[in-house]
């Protein structure tokens, strides 16, 4: 699929599903809590609200492909305003104002905010999805492609003493461990700006046969030796081959299980893998830049803040 943006659509369609699934919850738990709120007395109200919100969440989904826990929170947030629309539409009623137009406003500006700061808190929680062990969930994909078997294979298999574009790997020790060097994408931390860097396993080959290969990968990160096993299986399937990958990992949590899944990570990084080898533009959701609603946030209040601090009255 060559169009980038449909591409982002149909590999992320699990976390547009599943935000439009928590938006439409809200609703109809709202009108069957509540009743039916006023701005959605008529079929024009309602048909508008619902393309609303899937052009938010399509549009988060097309704008950050590489988050998805910031997506899921907008989600939430739409979700729990529609549930409780009925009652806030009461609120003017309660405020001390004569003026009808200040009391919307007044409500307007509350729900607003009220809305940005639940989204803030909310999108602090994936700090409990952190603290939830899964190294005992294993992570599938699978991805089908117009290529023969033996190339798939010959392609997506772990080789030391190799570069195909994607990973270059070195030469295998006396233990068969050799590094395999691969660059990501990411961010830096002092300016929020999307940014790429280089990282380096080391893995070794534990058993191969034809068009399967089960291979062990190792790093530290935070102090921690993290490892991870993952079988690669290629078959031929009416003249295009399947390529399943099943990585388990030895330490990991809720968060990065659950994010694996709803965004289809692993079959995406396969497709980039061939696709980089092949010499083709990557269109894959792995190679875009890192860009995050948090970090550009954060990048445009540091900017003020910056442009606030080199003003010169004088």
């Amino acid at each position: 699929m060559q169009n980038k943006y449909l591409y982002r659509v149909f590999r992320l369609r699990r976390l547009l599903v599943t935000c439009l699934v928590i938006m439409f919850s809200g609703w109809l738990a709202g009108e069957l809590l509540f009743g039916r709120a006023d701005l959605l007395s008529n079929i024009i109200a309602r048909t508008g609200v619902a393309a609303a919100c899937l052009a938010i969440t399509t549009g988060l989904v097309v704008v950050y492909p590489r988050v998805w826990w910031e997506t899921v929170c907008a989600a939430l947030v739409l979700g729990l305003l529609l549930m409780f629309l009925s009652p806030l539409e009461t609120l003017p009623e309660y405020m001390s104002s004569d003026d009808g137009v200040m009391a919307m406003l007044w409500t307007l500006f509350i729900v607003i905010f009220g809305a940005i700061f639940l989204w803030l808190g909310l999108y602090l929680t994936m700090f409990v999805l952190f603290a939830i062990p899964s190294q005992f969930m294993r992570d599938k994909s699978r991805v089908s492609v117009p290529l023969s078997a033996d190339e798939t294979f010959e392609i997506l298999r772990m080789k030391p003493d190799s570069d195909d574009g994607f990973s270059a790997t070195g030469l295998a020790d006396a233990d068969g461990f050799f590094t395999t060097s691969f660059e990501i994408n990411t961010f830096d931390p002092g300016t929020y700006l999307p940014a790429t860097e280089v990282m380096t396993v080391r893995t070794r080959i534990v058993e191969e046969g034809e068009c399967f290969q089960l291979i062990m990968s190792g790093c530290e990160i935070d102090g921690d030796i993290r490892y991870e096993l993952q079988e690669l299986n290629v078959e031929q399937k009416k003249g295009r081959s399947v390529c399943t990958t099943v990585t388990q990992k030895n330490e990991s949590n809720l968060f990065e299980s659950i994010g694996f899944w709803i965004q289809d990570f692993g079959s995406d990084h396969l497709l980039s893998h061939l696709m980089t080898a092949q010499g083709e533009n990557s269109a894959c959701i792995r190679d875009m830049p890192y860009r995050s609603p948090m970090y550009d946030l954060a990048r445009y209040f540091e900017n003020r803040k910056g442009d606030s601090g080199s003003h010169n009255p004088g």
